[in-house]
């Protein structure tokens, strides 16, 4: 693609970021970099970026100023003919989409600074203008999600992202000196000085006056302190006098402008920001990827996606919550280290790694293979983190790169009064809805994953839970969706819905398609409903390859017809490990299990999991062992009758859990049970092993795979009794714990891109 990006001048912290970008988006793409206003007598070179300074006839009234620069945008952006065009800059960007006006050539804008501020202080026919321009743009994308809160609901409406600034590995690291001890081991306090740094332009909004007065009530605190302040500006002369006034001038350093910024952090011991407005504070992230602990005056919400306010940094919201938070550090070297190393931590958040591929994504660019799935992703469970795991897994996996798709089902009013109001982990779905719909982009777990809008239809619910038949708009969207994977060289897809996008694929455009399976997608879903059995057949016929994620799944699909098959089993995220044995306790203590057997049960509480059998295998196991607690994490439809028939137990009803908790939960558990009457390879079996709880089972699907015969229970008659005295043996003989036996994410990454190897 020739992608051409527009930003105002060579300084700043925007033109920064686009000269990086185009950087790095030049190692694929055909990228020019055209600055409106560059400064005079500064070479600019950009290594595999084509340059345009653009020259602007002499015009003597604003209004002609205005309409040449406009033709002149015009001519270079026409000469360089480009297929997309980015623009940095609310002052710049309705220039460029005004230029274009008439034209197809696709605009998208970043919006660069904190609209709630800058609009505010705008000149009226400034942000009329701006008003007017956006609506041109193809897409929009913000620096943080509050941000794209501000815009009216036609302006949110349309494709928007998030994308956070790029930040790139700091050259220097902050060194803190070994730590003194006294005779008994305690840590001195550091006499020498304590260097506070600013790096900014003397400019107005970036209150450096503020700063001073900060530092007057700073240094009268601790004696010992000093600021360096990095950077020029118009204010210079008048902030020089007044640190003469406040009495501070001797121990505050106007630097000026300076070349080696990274080797002042590292040389200071805090850095302090006090700033009215910012966008994306360029200085502050570059000060944290130092190892510097940061204290910035806090002037919009955003800024707590980059601080975690008292852990890598501080955020405080007045005047004397800021010089209380700055004293503090100055008093200890050992809380200066402690937030210092944690503030590190910022440089991998927003590394070109994480942040590329969620600009990629924002502008329509494809890499080399694409994952495309069909799930919810208020409902993260099972076969969805399975999903998105395995293509974070591939992405790090793979030297080309992979783009992900999810077709994300959305509710209008009159689907929602038929269907009911649906819950998730963590709350109401409509309203993640209504925050969803406004982007194209989302990450989840580090994956950045782009969203495909489907619109729940009552006609396909209709037809096809009511009368069996096939639905009609959602075979029809899928279909339109193959035309996603035109220019990829390879389509991973999974289950029946990714499964008909690559099959479409490959019809149009000879791309092969290779799908995965999880479960109830081969063993029930085609027997259930007959109407996709003969579609479900036609994929697996003509794919490159289906994946299996167990043997006993590959063995069903025969039953639906001949193709080219493999197993590639699941595997356990690494958020799953095992907790020392005191966190342990004290997750028991907290869930009021202090000095019980904890007997978990983690799943949908639906009929093919066998949840109405809960209540007796619960009862059941409590004859034999007083001692055991029940918990149950997840939802589902028979939820209300577990509980009901549960009272007299010890039983805890957790309800849907966050992915990121239930590591805790199955530390925790004694023995996972997973009664179900068919499975294809649970995940939960793999993450509990991974924590070194026992698990419990039926012996269905692909569990037998993973689990040996002693803790599988066979279904047939009295079902509860056998499975509930095997739990009672493996409560009175706890096996021993063997996690670093389960497969990882990347050991399965690595068996599926050896499949690709002939493609890419």
């Amino acid at each position: 693609m020739k992608l051409l990006i527009v930003a105002d001048g060579f300084r700043g912290g925007a033109s920064f970021q686009a000269r990086t970008l185009a950087s790095l988006l030049s190692r694929r793409e055909d990228v020019a970099l055209m600055l409106l206003r560059p400064e005079k007598d500064i070479y600019i070179d950009v290594p595999g970026v084509k340059i345009i300074l653009p020259e602007y006839p002499f015009k003597r009234s604003r209004l002609g100023k205005f309409f040449s620069e406009l033709r002149t945008i015009r001519h270079e952006i026409d000469r360089f003919g480009p297929d997309k065009v980015l623009s940095f800059l609310n002052s710049v960007s309705p220039k460029v989409l005004l230029s274009l006006l008439g034209t197809k050539v696709p605009v998208v804008v970043s919006e660069r600074n904190d609209p709630y501020a800058d609009r505010a202080a705008g000149k009226p026919l400034n942000n009329l203008l701006w008003w007017l321009s956006y609506r041109k743009a193809d897409h929009v994308v913000y620096q943080f999600d509050n941000f794209r809160k501000f815009f009216p609901g036609k302006y949110r409406r349309r494709r928007t992202s998030v994308v956070p600034n790029i930040v790139l590995p700091a050259p220097l690291k902050k060194k803190w000196p070994a730590p003194v001890l006294d005779p008994e081991g305690q840590p001195l306090q550091h006499e020498g000085p304590v260097r506070l740094i600013a790096v900014s332009s003397l400019a107005e909004r970036k209150r450096i006056d503020r700063m001073l007065g900060y530092f007057a009530q700073i240094h009268k605190a601790c004696p010992q302190t000093t600021l360096s302040i990095c950077g020029d500006g118009p204010l210079r002369d008048l902030l020089e006098i007044h640190a003469e006034t406040l009495g501070v001038r001797d121990y505050v350093r106007f630097e000026g402008d300076v070349t080696d910024v990274y080797k002042r952090m590292a040389a200071a011991d805090v850095f302090l920001m006090t700033s009215d407005r910012e966008g994306f504070p360029n200085a502050l992230v570059e000060a944290m990827s130092v190892g510097l602990p940061c204290v910035m005056l806090k002037c919009h919400e955003g800024l707590s996606e980059i601080i975690r306010h008292g852990y890598d940094g501080y955020l405080p919201e007045s005047d004397e919550a800021f010089v209380r938070e700055a004293i503090r550090l100055c008093r200890s070297e050992k809380l200066r280290r402690m937030t210092g190393e944690r503030a590190a931590a910022v440089a991998d958040k927003f590394s070109p790694e994480k942040v590329l591929p969620l600009w990629r994504a924002a502008l329509g660019l494809k890499g080399d293979a694409a994952v495309i799935f069909e799930d919810n992703m208020f409902d993260r469970k099972g076969a969805f983190n399975a999903k998105t795991a395995r293509a974070a897994a591939l992405t790090a996996t793979v030297p080309y790169v992979v783009d992900t798709y999810l077709i994300q089902t959305f509710y209008g009013p009159l689907e929602r009064l038929f269907c009911g109001r649906r819950k998730c982990v963590s709350g109401t779905i409509e309203v993640e809805e209504e925050e969803l719909r406004r982007s194209d982009v989302v990450t989840i777990d580090g994956l950045t994953v782009r969203i495909i809008p489907n619109r729940y239809s009552i006609l396909d619910h209709f037809l096809f839970y009511k009368l069996g038949k096939r639905p009609f708009f959602l075979p029809r969207l899928l279909k339109r969706c193959a035309a996603i994977a035109e220019g990829y060289k390879l389509v991973s897809t999974h289950s029946l819905e990714g499964g008909i996008i690559g099959m479409e694929a490959k019809r149009r455009y000879g791309i092969p398609y290779f799908v995965t399976w999880h479960g109830s997608d081969i063993h029930t879903k085609p027997y259930k409903y007959p109407c996709i059995r003969d579609l479900t057949v036609d994929v697996i016929k003509h794919a490159e390859i289906n994946f299996f994620v167990s043997r006993d799944l590959l063995d069903k699909s025969e039953n639906l017809g001949p193709g080219t098959k493999e197993v590639l089993y699941n595997a356990a995220s690494r958020l799953f490990y095992t907790r020392k044995k005191a966190s342990t306790d004290s997750i028991k203590k907290g869930m009021g299990c202090s000095g019980k057997k904890v007997v978990t049960f983690a799943g949908n509480l639906v009929e093919i999991k066998n949840a109405d059998l809960l209540p007796d295998i619960f009862k059941a196991v409590a004859a034999k062992r007083p001692d055991a607690a029940f918990v149950v994490a997840g939802d589902g439809k028979l939820l209300d009758f577990v509980e009901s028939k549960t009272k007299d137990l010890f039983c805890v009803f957790l309800g849907s859990v966050e992915k990121e908790e239930m590591p805790l939960i199955l530390n925790m558990t004694d023995v996972l049970i997973l009664p179900s009457r068919n499975e294809g390879l649970p995940l939960v079996v793999l993450e509990a092993q991974r924590c070194s709880a026992a698990v419990v089972a039926s012996r269905v699907g692909g569990i037998p795979e993973v689990l040996p015969d002693r803790f599988t229970v066979m279904p047939g008659p009295e079902f509860v009794k056998r499975f509930a005295d095997r739990v009672v043996q493996v409560l009175d003989n706890p096996p021993a714990a063997h996690p670093e036996r389960v497969r990882s994410w990347e050991t399965t990454a690595r068996e599926e891109a050896l499949f690709y190897v002939d493609y890419v």
